[in-house]
């Protein structure tokens, strides 16, 4: 189950990031934070904690919701 919710997040922020032609380094530097970052989440090696969450939500103009499904659960 664990694996299935981190493939959600990792895909959705991908998709998102990559249809609004954005790269990993440009959406980190966008919301203030080191670009690795964004690249560990993508991979599934980090959790977006509730910050990166709203932040991506609100850059790449998506509810947060679409882009971590698992958010709910995670708080």
């Amino acid at each position: 189950m664990l694996q299935a919710i981190r493939e959600e997040v990792k895909m959705g922020l991908r998709k998102r990031r990559t249809i609004i032609g954005l790269t990993q380094a440009e959406l980190g530097r966008r919301m203030g934070i080191d670009p690795s970052i964004v690249r560990h989440v993508e991979a599934g090696r980090l959790k977006p904690y509730p910050r990166f969450r709203r932040l991506a939500a609100e850059i790449l103009e998506v509810d947060e919701g679409v882009l971590f499904p698992d958010a709910e659960t995670a708080r």
